[in-house]
């Protein structure tokens, strides 16, 4: 087998509902330089089944024990053998022409190791829109770091921390020996999209929606909370802020994620079983650990409703009264299954 211009890496867990509208949505490409790498993550169900269905030589199957996604795109990583690699979660699908418009995207700047499309979330009741008239334009990386770190659709350059969406240039992964944290549960994308971004030469942004993010799996891990949430928020912590400070970039984003680990940490401690006591004594400390990175360094307009409450009441030392809005919270993501 000659060596394809993409790798698609899917990693597939208990995916025998999706993964056939997944992998239809490559195979019905006008383009034909790819392999799809599906790497199966120990399913359980019939997952396996459903792809023997799809007779093709571009599918190369690898079965795995299980060990979370992070863990399936590195195996992925290590199997595939295409220039550039895109990846794609078994709930998602690509749109028509996307690997022929990568290509083209592609061929006509050359100097670009990162590419980013917009990620179009898609429910039952909200079907994709066609694809915009093209727009490419490079991109400074910091400038694609922020949007990463800041995470707020509402921003002027809104790039999603997930997978979904980029194209990563093979060699760079592979020179710089980039790898998902297979420690984290959440924001492993993001770390692993930042740590890429901080080593890319060129960064090339398209305003084309080409990939298509389930928004209605229940069962996805960011639609999922962890309550020991706190020891994945300081890898993340220390990650980022390690990768910025080597950059020796101040960025005006960090502050915002650092209010997102505060508020994610403490929920996580307001939800323990342990005496009030405990649980504020937890939230303190989170407090003071994030706080010297958000407090006066944010606008408040600038983040989400739910943060700027949980702010507010740390300021004014209001900590009870942020466990009793930390317990509606609760409630209200329970009646939505997301916890």
């Amino acid at each position: 087998m000659t060596r394809p211009f993409f790798s698609i890496i899917i990693p597939a867990y208990n995916a025998h509902e999706t993964i056939s509208a997944c992998l239809n949505s490559v195979l019905s490409q006008d383009y034909e330089d790819y392999e799809i790498v599906i790497i199966d993550d120990g399913s359980k169900d019939s997952t396996k089944d459903v792809i023997d269905t799809f007779i093709n030589k571009r599918i190369r199957y690898f079965r795995k024990e299980n060990g979370g996604a992070s863990s399936a795109r590195n195996y992925g990583i290590n199997k595939a053998l295409g220039k550039w690699i895109i990846f794609l979660d078994s709930d998602d699908t690509i749109e028509a022409k996307s690997l022929r418009k990568l290509n083209t995207l592609i061929a006509n700047n050359s100097s670009a190791d990162f590419i980013v499309t917009p990620v179009k979330s898609v429910t039952p009741n909200n079907k994709n829109t066609h694809l915009r008239q093209e727009k490419a334009t490079l991109i400074d990386k910091k400038d694609a770091i922020n949007s990463i770190i800041f995470n707020m659709p509402s921003s002027p350059l809104y790039i999603p921390r997930c997978p979904g969406g980029k194209v990563i240039k093979h060699e760079l992964i592979t020179k710089h020996h980039l790898l998902f944290d297979e420690r984290l549960k959440l924001f492993e994308d993001g770390v692993f999209n930042i740590e890429a971004l901080c080593c890319s030469k060129q960064v090339l942004f398209c305003n084309l929606y080409l990939y298509n993010y389930n928004k209605n799996n229940p069962g996805s891990q960011s639609n999922t909370f962890y309550p020991d949430i706190a020891r994945n928020d300081d890898i993340v912590y220390q990650t980022i802020g390690g990768l910025l400070e080597k950059m020796g970039y101040a960025s005006p984003s960090f502050p915002y994620l650092c209010l997102e680990l505060f508020f994610e940490s403490s929920f996580a401690a307001s939800r323990e079983k342990v005496k009030t006591k405990e649980k504020i004594q937890k939230i303190k400390k989170y407090y003071h650990i994030y706080s010297k990175h958000f407090a006066g360094y944010i606008r408040l307009e600038d983040a989400y409703k739910t943060l700027k409450v949980v702010y507010l009441l740390c300021r004014i030392g209001a900590y009870r009264s942020l466990l009793a809005f930390y317990n509606l919270l609760y409630k209200s993501l329970k009646r939505r299954r997301k916890f």
